[in-house]
């Protein structure tokens, strides 16, 4: 088992403390994720994504309409509008939501976790970043072979996973 000790002399901690040792500390001890549930949770985010951006965009471009030009044109500022939405969206989706609750909506559905590799503590921000961005981006860039590195490696990590030292954990359900 990990390093959790309910117990110990000196000064109080609080409870909140004591629960996000004990969830690091159960978390480093989760298996790693199979390659084949990370698949389904990245489609399952796409398609999220998909309908969440697609719905967005067309509410937005029915108000601009309704309440905008008669003629059915779109101006350049309601397109930046549009485009500057959908990062901000992208973003609450992809970063926000793994630094806040330890996964996409998508692994949260399959008890999916993205935690550091040698501690099980949630990543930090800017270590979600470099993993969501720069490290996903080098695994396209070199033919989507990052992706595929968790069917040859004995740790099932991707390239990103490495990029930033992290662990796509699943979690157990505890009682069986």
């Amino acid at each position: 088992m990990g390093k959790y000790i309910p117990f110990q002399k000196g000064p109080p901690r609080s409870v909140q403390d004591a629960l996000d040792e004990a969830e690091e500390d159960h978390f480093v001890d989760c298996p790693e994720a199979p390659y084949l549930l990370r698949a389904a949770a990245a489609i399952l985010d796409g398609i999220f994504l998909t309908i969440g951006l697609t719905s967005f965009n067309r509410l937005t471009m029915a108000l601009f309409v309704y309440f905008g030009n008669s003629d059915g044109s779109v101006p350049v500022l309601f397109s930046s509008f549009v485009i500057a939405s959908d990062v901000t969206l992208v973003y609450v989706y992809s970063l926000w939501t793994v630094h806040r609750f330890g996964g996409s909506p998508a692994k949260l559905v399959f008890n999916l976790r993205v935690v550091d590799k040698e501690t099980g503590k949630r990543l930090e921000l800017y270590r979600i970043f470099l993993r969501e961005t720069l490290g996903k981006a080098l695994s396209l860039a070199i033919l989507g072979l990052g992706f595929l590195m968790p069917l040859i490696r004995h740790d099932q990590r991707a390239l990103h996973d490495l990029i930033c030292s992290s662990s796509v954990k699943k979690i157990d359900e505890g009682v069986k």
